[in-house]
């Protein structure tokens, strides 16, 4: 499949599943499809999937965490470890009243990042190269993470960048409980508390997902 048809195809899809979010931010939706291709060998990003996995993975998934910060509940919000800016960059087009953060310290993946931003006009997200340790105490509302492969780990740098009641919300598959009690503790340990755990499902996938809410406390 080429680039030009993967990209009509997102299209389709995101007016599949995405029809009550708006013209302007399905195009911005699109256009970030296209850059991520583009740009992808360049800032060594991982490859555009098909065209239904890519909005189901990368873009659904992200706006998933809008039910964890509906409006009015939050105004700032770090992406921790951005990569390709997922969950940032999508949440950042269909909700223009947050202040996005894409936390990025790989050279290549933070000039991409910054690169997107201004293609698709986003003037509520900015993007910072430093490690994430480097940014403990910045007090923001909500600090995420999606792309970690453990939640221990991704836990660890999310907590210390949110104010005090402010929340770190981690992305994670389907998981046993037995390692979500162990969850509970790391929680804990980094000055936490376990809240909340958010199971949804997603189109064409057999397993629900989860985001976990962790407040510090």
């Amino acid at each position: 499949m080429g680039a030009r048809t993967a990209r009509a195809d997102i299209g389709f899809f995101l007016d599949k599943y995405l029809a009550e979010t708006g013209e302007k931010a399905r195009k911005k939706l699109k256009k970030l499809a296209a850059l991520h291709e583009k740009y992808r060998k360049r800032a060594k990003l991982s490859a555009l999937l098909e065209a239904e996995a890519y909005v189901v993975h990368l873009v659904l998934d992200s706006l998933k965490l809008q039910e964890l910060a509906p409006p009015g509940t939050a105004e700032t919000l770090a992406d921790v470890g951005s990569g390709g800016g997922y969950p940032g960059l999508p949440l950042a087009i269909v909700r223009e009243d947050l202040k996005i953060t894409l936390i990025e310290p790989s050279p290549r993946k933070a000039e991409y990042l910054r690169l997107a931003a201004a293609e698709l006009e986003l003037g509520n997200v900015a993007v910072d190269a430093r490690p994430a340790e480097e940014l403990a105490g910045a007090a923001f509302d909500v600090a995420c993470a999606k792309a970690f492969a453990r939640a221990d780990v991704a836990l660890k740098l999310s907590l210390p960048l949110v104010k005090a009641g402010g929340r770190a919300v981690l992305f994670l598959g389907d998981v046993a409980g037995k390692r979500l009690t162990g969850l509970e503790k790391e929680a804990g340990a980094a000055g936490g508390r376990l809240a909340n755990i958010h199971e949804y499902n997603l189109p064409t996938l057999t397993k629900p997902r989860l985001l976990v809410e962790v407040i510090k406390e």
